[in-house]
């Protein structure tokens, strides 16, 4: 769906695919890549993570959680994502792991499409 770097952090990038998952990338110093290819540094599966909670389930027919947007702050610090759900989440971008989630009445009835910090 989407693919997101920042401007002082010019090797690393973060995606976000309908297949249910945010990955962030890094590419080596030289910026040559092996033989095995490019691999996420992280990665946070979102359909799995809704079946683990007591939330929700991976088996949500209607806007299920799947990633539509993403945005990197500033500082590249905190990653943002719109969801399927109608949830958005602030991540840490270094590790993926989710700080804080506005979902079911703070949230959208709909799908989230897009996300984004102010400067």
């Amino acid at each position: 769906s989407m693919v997101v770097s920042h401007p002082r952090h010019a090797l690393r990038a973060y995606s976000a695919g309908l297949d249910g998952r945010i990955c962030a990338w890094s590419l080596p110093a030289d910026g040559k890549v092996g033989k095995g290819g490019l691999r996420p540094t992280w990665e946070c599966s979102l359909l799995a993570e809704a079946a683990a909670s007591a939330a929700g389930g991976s088996n949500q027919l209607l806007n299920p959680r799947l990633a539509h947007a993403i945005a990197i702050d500033a500082s590249g610090d905190l990653l943002a994502a719109a969801l399927g759900d109608g949830s958005v989440e602030l991540r840490c971008a270094s590790t993926g792991q989710q700080l804080a989630r506005a979902a079911d009445e703070d949230a959208h009835r709909g799908s989230a499409c897009q996300v984004g910090f102010l400067p």
